[in-house]
Formats: structure tokens, C-alpha cells, sequence
């Protein structure tokens, strides 16, 4: 997935165990065009990422900073749209305001001498979360916590800020080669509070060669819903206006659940309005339910994985984690070894770790005391 858009596109420089053959995408007669061309007499376009219903992402060297670079250009229909200009815009601000490292950097904008407008931003290499999803055995749970608390740690930088994502995906999900991640496509991001921009009446193009299902869980709406329908929170799913911080947050659960399971948590739902009303109303299995979370690759995710996604997927926001802070506290302990008591596993678990502790702590009472059980059980 490219870089900002969520779009379908080459993968470069994975790791060898993960790479996979992809078929290249046929190139539209202006993308073919643009290959080579200089613009502004700074990027030298060299190559096609990945295309979409608005805009086209290229490759290119900054010829002042000797620097490759990833161009997001409008399509020349869209030069005279309002809208959409406005939108590529107010990416740019909000990833300026948010300035963080697991966010996608955008370095310029612009305008083409056709009129198209773009920008210029970080040329990230990695794959989306939505590519290690296809690639389920290459999960692993014990990667998954870091990943996570990385995406959190974007969302605390823009909520901080003041700033709401509202499309948060696997798809929009870059991890590099080194488990860093970075949180992409602000384009339809806004500071929290203020009027939305008003939505066209068009749907992004889905990827190719998916099946129908599949293309109604991951399309972004833009109609009169603004986001992924399938990620979003149950308010987003009503159109409130008067989203917080606590709408990202669900998402990013949703996000996180994906990735335990390698399966949306909705993927027998086959149309968008019986997707909303899932999200609004649909709950979470618990522990006791191994099936609904087992990974076939890897079995049943930690149990303190489940209680963590299930507090932030809770349908009412005030059951919900009140910050991604708080998210990246609770499960910076879980990583730790700090695991609340929830249910007989957990209880388990933390009583294990305790035990083991105690022995660190005090092997010579330990041992004794050890003994003193053994004895009294004969």
C-alpha cells in the first residue's frame, strides 16, 4: 500500500521472508507521461507507485537534496475542485501540526503547469499492516504489541494536537523493515470541533481483484460518511458530529483485533449499510469464546490482548479507553508482564509472573517455602 493513500502499489526493499510476487498495475496514459518530467525543476519523476480515484503517487528524486521522494498529485480533472485541493491542503497542515516520527512527513506542495496540484512527502519502504494481514503466517503476537503501541503513540501526537484521523486501517499502516511504523493518509483528517469539509458524493476507488466483500470493508466513504465504514467507531457509523479522540481509538482496536485474528471482526457482512449497523451494534465475543479469536496460525491471541481490544471497542466512547496515553500505558504493562487480573487466564498469568518474582526476590525463602508445600502435600 502506497504511502499517504492506502492505494494498491509495488512493494520495495521487504524482508526476503515476506516478499511476494505482485502483478504490476497497467499505467494510466498520463501516469506514463509523467515519467521523467521535472517539475518545478526540483522532482525528477522516475517511477509509478500506485493510483487511486483521486490522485496518482509517484516516485521521484529531489534534485536539490539528492533524496528519493513520493508524489501525491490530483488528477488534472480535479485541478479546478474546490474540494479536493482544500483536502490535499489541510493534509499538509495537519501533518505539519502533528510533526511526529510515526507519522508520514510531508515535505512540499504545489502545482504542475497542467494545474494538478501535490504534494511531496516521505518515500516510505516497508509494507502495509493490510499486506502482513494477506501474509497471516508471517504474524507474530509478540510483535504485535510494538506495533500497536507505535500507532498509538501517532494517534496521542494528533489527538494532543487536537487533530482526529477518522480513517484509521490496516491499509493506512506502514511498517518498515525494522518494526518501525508510521500512521498514513491524513487526507480526510480534522481538527476536533471544527466543521467538516463538505463531502462529494464519490467513492474511492477500491483495490483490484478483490472480492466484493472484502471492497466494502476497506473503501473510504465519501458520501455522507467520512472514513473506512468498516473501521469506524459507532458514532462515525451515525455521522455525529461531535467526534473525539475516543472515535480514533476504537479504530484503532478494530485495527488491532484484525491483526490477532487475521480476519475483520465484520467479514460476513457483505453491504455498507448492514456493515454500519453491525458496527453500531455488534459486540465482541469474550475469552471464554476461543473460537471467535483463534489465529490459525498461531493459535488463541493472549488473553490480555482481548481484554485490551475488547475495553476499545466498546460502543459506548465513556466505556472506552478516555485517551491513547492510557492505551499505551495499559499495554506498555501487559508487554511487561504487569497483567491485570480479568479472568481465570490472566489471574494465571499475573499470579506465574508474581511467583516468579518472589523466587528473584527471595530465592532462600523461596526455596524454603517451596519445600514446606511439598511436604505438607505428601
Amino acid at each position: 500500500m502506497c504511502p499517504t493513500t492506502g492505494l494498491r502499489i509495488e512493494s520495495h526493499n521487504r524482508e526476503p521472508k515476506r516478499r511476494t510476487k505482485r502483478k504490476r498495475s497497467r499505467q494510466r496514459p498520463e501516469q506514463a507521461q509523467m515519467i521523467g518530467k521535472v517539475i518545478q525543476g526540483i522532482y525528477r519523476v522516475v517511477a509509478t507507485i500506485g493510483e487511486g480515484g483521486m490522485s496518482s503517487i509517484y516516485e521521484a528524486e529531489d534534485l536539490r537534496r539528492g533524496r528519493r521522494v513520493a508524489l501525491k498529485v490530483l488528477h488534472p480533472a480535479l485541478a479546478d475542485d474546490a474540494e479536493a485541493v482544500a483536502r490535499l491542503r489541510q493534509e499538509a497542515t495537519v501533518v505539519a501540526t502533528i510533526g511526529h516520527q510515526n507519522v508520514c512527513e510531508i515535505f512540499d506542495m504545489g502545482q504542475i503547469e497542467d494545474g494538478s496540484h501535490f504534494l511531496v512527502m516521505e518515500r516510505l519502504i516497508g509494507e502495509s499492516l493490510a499486506d502482513r494481514i494477506k501474509e497471516a503466517g508471517s504474524l507474530d503476537f509478540r510483535e504485535l504489541g510494538p506495533l500497536v503501541r507505535q500507532i498509538l503513540a501517532a494517534l496521542e501526537a494528533a489527538h494532543d494536537k487536537g487533530i482526529l484521523h477518522r480513517d484509521l486501517k490496516p491499509a493506512n499502516v506502514m511498517v518498515g523493515p525494522y518494526g518501525e511504523v508510521v500512521l498514513m493518509d491524513w487526507g480526510v483528517a480534522k481538527p476536533i470541533g471544527e466543521t467538516d469539509l463538505p463531502p462529494d458524493d464519490t467513492l474511492e476507488d477500491p483495490p483490484p481483484n478483490e472480492s466484493a466483500t472484502r471492497k466494502r470493508l476497506v473503501q473510504t466513504a465519501a458520501s455522507s460518511l467520512i472514513g473506512t465504514p468498516a473501521y469506524m467507531s459507532p458514532e462515525q457509523a451515525r455521522s455525529s458530529a461531535d467526534l473525539d479522540a475516543r472515535s480514533d481509538l476504537y479504530s484503532a482496536c478494530v485495527v488491532f483485533h484484525e491483526l490477532q485474528t487475521t480476519r475483520h471482526y465484520l467479514d460476513d457482512v457483505h453491504n455498507v449499510p448492514a456493515m454500519l449497523l453491525a458496527v453500531m451494534q455488534r459486540e465482541l465475543p469474550g475469552t471464554a469464546n476461543v473460537g471467535a479469536w483463534t489465529n490459525t496460525h498461531q493459535g488463541v491471541p493472549p488473553a490480555e490482548y482481548v481484554h485490551f481490544i475488547r475495553h476499545g471497542m466498546q460502543k459506548d466512547p465513556a466505556k472506552r479507553w478516555p485517551s491513547a496515553q492510557a492505551m499505551i500505558d495499559e499495554l506498555q504493562g501487559a508487554l511487561d508482564g504487569n497483567i491485570r487480573v480479568q479472568c481465570p487466564m490472566t489471574f494465571t498469568k499475573r499470579m506465574t509472573r508474581e511467583a516468579g518474582r518472589f523466587v528473584d526476590h527471595s530465592p532462600r525463602l523461596a526455596v524454603t517455602t517451596f519445600a514446606i508445600g511439598g511436604a505438607l502435600s505428601l
